[in-house]
């Protein structure tokens, strides 16, 4: 079967290695914002439980050319939507892109997608077992159906993933300016990947523990939260594998505002170090760290001069002797050291970039 994995544009490379090192054995293709998987549905619904990078996983069920709204009509009547639907999407739950095509209003393609699969139920009604079992998870994330039409191409894929795959229900208190879960693996990823030896990861500006927490949590499933595929009446029951254990070992967390601290505190086991502290003052830290952060940028936090702040939060944690240190700041900030740019992406509108100094 056809799944496309939704992935960031900038974090194509890491996602396809992280779904290589989890199934080697997957025949996955790199495109730019996202992966393309042919694989079986077990395989691909499962996806959802053990990546840490991509944002959904989308099912692809249907490609053909489409001109016009009759001829979209028939292609999504005449399609067998059973092992996936037991009735029609509303409005909400319809997503609809168009490129150089003919179609493009919304509006008439999202009441022609309805009116198709409504009138396939009609003609096919779907079975009153299936309708009972997934009524409850219909109730907590019903699967959304993507139309993308490009140069009068269609591809229908249906939604398996429900909300986004970064809200992983890990990390219930956030601070302010908080970093998706999807990106703070990546950089994390693109780190690991620049040290070939055990280390200590710590994170000196730590807000809400996005850092350690995937750090923690690197080979976990997620386990706890829903996802629309569990909607499908073809979908049973997954047999999920067991947790491996994290490559990281060691993790300290440093925070130096009260209220975030307590946050951290509260979304971190006891098996993390914290520290109530300031790093930009005068901190107690072991040498040899590595280190990685999500200072302010200036933009929702704001600086009076952002350039001059992140320069000065550079030189400060370069002076307590990391083994390494990353930074994720907006990819227009110059920093007078040197550094090698290991990730560029865009964190909430926002162009940034990762970037790695040595000690």
């Amino acid at each position: 079967m056809s799944f496309y994995a939704v992935v960031s544009p900038g974090l194509e490379k890491l996602a396809c290695e992280e779904l290589l090192e989890k199934f080697p054995q997957i025949s996955v293709l790199k495109k730019h914002g996202g992966l393309e998987i042919d694989c079986s549905l077990e395989q691909g619904l499962l996806l959802n439980h053990c990546l840490k990078i991509p944002t959904r996983i989308l099912l692809r069920v249907l490609t053909g050319k489409v001109r016009d709204l009759p001829k979209l009509y028939k292609k999504i009547k005449n399609y067998d939507w059973r092992p996936y639907l037991v009735l029609a999407p509303d409005l909400e739950h319809i997503v609809v892109s168009a490129h150089s095509s003919r179609l493009f209003d919304e509006r008439k393609i999202k009441k022609t997608v309805i009116d198709g699969i409504n009138d396939f139920f009609k003609a096919t009604q779907a079975k009153k077992a299936d309708a009972e079992r997934v009524a409850p998870y219909l109730k907590q994330s019903a699967p959304s159906i993507y139309l993308r039409f490009a140069n009068d191409e269609l591809t229908v894929s249906i939604d398996t993933s429900g909300e986004r795959l970064d809200r992983r229900g890990t990390r219930t208190w956030v601070g302010l300016a908080p970093l998706r879960e999807t990106f703070a693996h990546a950089c994390l990823r693109a780190l690991k990947k620049e040290i070939n030896e055990d280390f200590t990861l710590c994170d000196p500006m730590c807000g809400s523990g996005v850092f350690p927490i995937e750090a923690l949590e690197w080979n976990k499933l997620s386990r706890t939260r829903a996802f629309s595929f569990q909607a499908f009446p073809c979908a049973k029951d997954l047999e999920l594998p067991q947790d491996q254990p994290s490559a990281f070992e060691k993790i300290f967390a440093i925070e130096s505002d009260a209220k975030t601290f307590d946050a951290l505190v509260h979304n971190l086991p006891s098996s993390v170090e914290t520290l109530k502290g300031n790093v930009l003052e005068d901190a107690q830290l072991p040498n040899g760290l590595v280190m990685i952060a999500n200072p302010p940028y200036g933009i929702r936090l704001k600086l009076d001069n952002p350039t001059a702040f992140l320069n000065h939060v550079v030189e400060k944690l370069m002076s307590y002797k990391p083994k390494g240190l990353a930074l994720l700041i907006p990819k227009d900030i110059k920093i007078n050291r040197r550094y090698k740019c290991l990730l560029e992406f865009s964190n909430g509108g926002i162009p940034v970039k990762l970037i790695y100094f040595k000690d």
